[in-house]
């Protein structure tokens, strides 16, 4: 019971020790026994799921610049050359 209050408070405690105490009754118990509160308290905590790594090995790798075709890059060449001599005093690269 004294890991129920450190790690989840007294209202967890007395939620453990009240069903605790049901249960106990209709297994024709007086007290629940530390056997009863503790499958109580387990069954309260749910699930526990561990906590992941700050960094995982996904986070760690570098992103990959997006690949660009070769057709694509030569347009926008064109386009910029097209710019340049359309509009030489305002152009600007992009």
């Amino acid at each position: 019971m004294s890991d129920v209050i450190t790690e989840r408070g007294l209202d967890a405690a007395r939620i453990v020790v009240g069903k605790g105490v049901a249960l106990a009754t209709k297994l024709g118990k007086k007290r629940p026994t530390a056997a009863i509160l503790a499958e109580v308290s387990r069954d309260l905590a749910g699930p526990v799921i561990q906590q992941q790594e700050p960094r995982s090995e996904i986070s760690d790798l570098a992103p990959a610049p997006p690949e660009v075709a070769r057709e694509l890059v030569a347009l926008e060449r064109a386009a910029d050359a097209l710019r340049t001599r359309a509009y030489p005093t305002t152009h600007s690269s992009h």
